[in-house]
């Protein structure tokens, strides 16, 4: 009977050190690789969408000015992100008319491929988010956000409605 109740304490003595010993999920979770890119909404062409992309005290992480459609890829850039709040300025370096676009926010496998877009059907006319150009500091007033996920775009317009070469759109992004 001793040796039972010692075998049972021993037991339970060592599920506890095991259960309380045991690493809980503490801190920030780190995101290897997020790409954020825009689309053309049509079969025209792509747009011409430059993105910066800062952090939630206005610095500057990474951009992309390259012709065409943005994007910007931490894996490219050698940089991970922890949860956390973000934003994304869209602009046209070279303030041309862009018309409608939309952009969306991955989370992939370093070295995985992109996966093809799920574009919307339909945009939305005018620009739902359009006030939205104020950013002191480059931490903007009224940003549209932005969720991870393939089928989680945002519709957008580019300096269209109305017409003007200045306009600039600021998204942010919230890692969980």
């Amino acid at each position: 009977m001793h040796k039972t109740l010692l075998y049972l304490f021993i037991f339970v003595l060592a599920s506890f050190l095991v259960l309380s010993c045991s690493p809980e999920a503490t801190g920030p979770v780190v995101y290897d690789r997020i790409v954020i890119d825009s689309y053309k909404t049509d079969i025209s062409g792509d747009p011409e969408t430059d993105l910066i992309l800062f952090d939630e005290t206005g610095t500057e992480l990474g951009k992309d000015e390259s012709p065409g459609p943005g994007r910007i890829d931490t894996e490219a850039l050698g940089l991970s992100l922890s949860s956390g709040t973000y934003y994304i300025k869209v602009y046209n370096v070279n303030q041309n008319k862009t018309d409608a676009y939309v952009v969306r926010a991955l989370s992939l496998s370093n070295g995985a491929s992109l996966p093809p877009p799920e574009l919307p059907l339909a945009m939305n006319e005018p620009d739902p988010y359009e006030d939205d150009d104020s950013a002191p500091g480059n931490i903007p007033t009224n940003p549209a956000d932005i969720s991870l996920g393939n089928s989680n775009w945002i519709n957008r317009y580019l300096g269209y409605i109305p017409p003007d070469p200045n306009d600039v759109d600021w998204l942010k992004l919230v890692l969980p």
